[in-house]
């Protein structure tokens, strides 16, 4: 018989206790001293303490005297694995069906379970519709069994439904997912080898701590928070919203900038996936960029392998995923807790200083709160030790200490990066100089351009008073500012005329300096040179015309000649009709004038 290794670790275990005792003579005082020797000492079975009792010693020694190793050996009952009782004793022993029609019942049963219990119905409840369908499915067998004697005989089970308890995280998995993903296999990831802004998480987390607005009505603020991993250094803006309004990305970039002038430029940046993180797209050619350039101008940093994207987003319902989770709830349990107006998750609990009416809010204004909110995390928090997490026992600050100690630099962002790497692209036809994008905007550089359009780069800021533009190729020209009006008189109004018009000329005239002259015409001069003589097609043969032929070209030659003389004498007497009617005009002209000369009758 093969043993698995549990069966071989019990058997070795009892040899080894009754190796004295096996050295002695059964019955003589000799292994009652050893056997009682053997039952004082503790043994350790897979780590654990392990005793035996001075009968189980006997009992192992005679076994093993009469049959050898196989004494030792935990013996298994006739039909293990098999299960004793088709569907339970009662029915087993009530229903006499032929085996082959009972555990067709069986399998039925099973199915039918396993379906309540995954589509998370109540145990109470599956034991009573089980028993109806095992009876109904038993009459359906043909049982002649009363009424009265299958209900006694169907009861259920409740090991029937524990058998199917797994099914429930089918269940589980369709209406509860962030319990089924916080229970779901994981990896590990390790922190070894990162370096300050190497990889940023930023998230947007409710705080729980009542604020009155300017309106006199509760709100809850929220914390627009970026977490550096290398180091545990957090840093959060706080925003109080109107009522009805929510975080936005425009907040989240507002966030992000100041973040990067403070802390410098990230690597790496891992999202949400709410529609106010969908911003992170425009950035990552500019955190592709910082990161090759951070390689070039600082040695030290170490190379990445080439990733499609430095974005990364946590999947649904993952919070696991995103370290700043954990760090939020840090901040809740060992520093916000103690601010009043703190409600500890539950916006509705009543405590006993305001028992029967709703949560104190913060008793000062929302800057008062803000400000206290930022001393707690960039003082508090930043200078205590974090023991069980991967700074060792640092804090935040020591960490990033330790890292400027070792040589590390940050990497800043001018504000014209800024412009272009939070912005959307938009192409626009170019007219006179400007361009219009919710009113006109020029610049020197736009008025010399003698493209047709340009493509913008839209800020995504509420507000902004510059836009940076692309030419055709896609080369980054400069920025264009709003293009103001002039007063009608203004000589100012004149002097940046002729700037515009002076920049359009320069435009026009480099473009013209780009290339060299060409005469076109010498140009085809040449070209026509250059083509061989026209073919000249070789006379195969010459059909002479018939009699018949000849007559009638003479004919048409006649007909052609007759019909020139007709046109001709049709002009002639036109010109002849005209030339009278022109003289009658004037006969009848000239008796009106004398008449007219004649003196009146008195």
């Amino acid at each position: 018989m093969k043993l698995d290794d549990a069966e071989a670790s019990v058997r070795n275990m009892r040899f080894h206790i009754i190796g004295p005792v096996l050295k002695t003579k059964p019955g003589t005082p000799e292994r009652a001293v050893a056997t009682k020797a053997r039952a004082a000492e503790v043994f350790h079975l897979d780590g654990k303490p392990f005793a035996a009792s001075e009968r189980s010693i006997q009992r192992w020694a005679e076994k093993h005297e009469a049959e050898g190793f196989a004494g030792l050996t935990r013996r298994k009952r006739k039909g293990a694995g098999e299960r004793a009782a088709v569907v339970s004793r009662a029915w087993d022993k009530a229903v006499k069906l032929p085996k082959a029609a009972a555990h067709t019942i069986a399998t039925e049963l099973a199915g039918y379970i396993g379906g309540l219990v995954k589509a998370g119905e109540s145990p109470s409840i599956i034991l009573r519709l089980a028993r109806e369908h095992l009876l109904e499915l038993t009459r359906q067998a043909g049982s002649d069994l009363s009424t009265e004697a299958l209900l006694a005989a169907c009861a259920i089970p409740v090991h029937l439904i524990r058998r199917a308890k797994d099914l429930r995280k089918v269940h589980r998995f369709k209406t509860d997912r962030k319990a089924h993903e916080d229970a779901r296999s994981r990896i590990s990831r390790t922190r070894a080898g990162l370096l300050p802004n190497d990889v940023w998480v930023v998230d947007v987390h409710p705080l729980d701590i009542g604020c009155r607005r300017e309106n006199g009505t509760i709100a809850y603020p929220r914390g627009i928070a970026t977490l550096d991993l290398a180091t545990n250094r957090i840093r959060v803006d706080w925003v109080l919203l109107d009522e009805g309004k929510g975080i936005t990305a425009r907040h989240v970039i507002a966030h992000t900038t100041a973040t990067i002038r403070i802390w410098g430029g990230p690597r790496a940046v891992y999202g949400d996936n709410g529609s106010e993180y969908r911003w992170l797209e425009f950035i990552d050619d500019a955190l592709k960029l910082m990161d090759r350039d951070g390689r070039r101008l600082i040695p030290d940093l170490g190379t990445w392998e080439e990733r499609r994207s430095n974005i990364v987003r946590a999947r649904a319902y993952n919070a696991p995923a995103k370290p700043i989770e954990g760090i939020f709830g840090v901040l809740e349990r060992k520093y916000f807790h103690v601010i009043p107006g703190w409600v500890a998750g539950d916006r509705t609990r009543k405590k006993s200083a305001n028992v029967g009416r709703e949560p104190e809010p913060f008793p000062g204004t929302f800057a008062e709160l803000r400000e206290l909110l930022n001393r707690y995390v960039d003082v508090l928090y930043a200078e205590t030790p974090q023991f069980g997490s991967a700074l060792g026992g640092k804090s935040p600050n020591d960490a990033l200490r330790a890292f400027i100690s070792d040589g590390w630099q940050r990497v800043d962002v001018e504000d014209g990066a800024f412009l272009v790497a939070f912005s959307t692209s938009k192409v626009v036809d170019v007219h006179q100089g400007r361009v219009k994008l919710k009113g006109p905007w020029t610049s020197r550089a736009l008025q010399a351009y003698q493209g047709d359009t340009v493509e913008l780069l839209v800020p995504k800021y509420d507000h902004f008073d510059r836009l940076p533009w692309k030419d055709e190729t896609g080369a980054l020209r400069g920025f264009l500012e709003r293009d103001k009006p002039y007063a009608m008189l203004a000589p100012e109004g004149a002097v940046e005329a002729g700037e515009r018009e002076r920049a359009s000329r320069q435009g026009v005239q480099a473009l013209d300096r780009s290339v060299p002259d060409v005469d076109p015409l010498a140009e085809r001069d040449k070209l026509i040179a250059t083509f061989p003589a026209a073919p000249k097609v070789p006379v195969g043969a010459t059909l002479d015309a018939s009699d018949d032929a000849k007559t009638i070209a003479e004919d048409r030659k006649a007909s052609s000649a007759d019909l020139l003389t007709k046109v001709e004498t049709d002009r002639r007497n036109r010109e002849a009709e005209d030339k009278a009617r022109n003289a009658r005009h004037s006969k009848t002209a000239a008796k009106f004038m004398a008449d007219a000369k004649m003196p009146r009758l008195t």
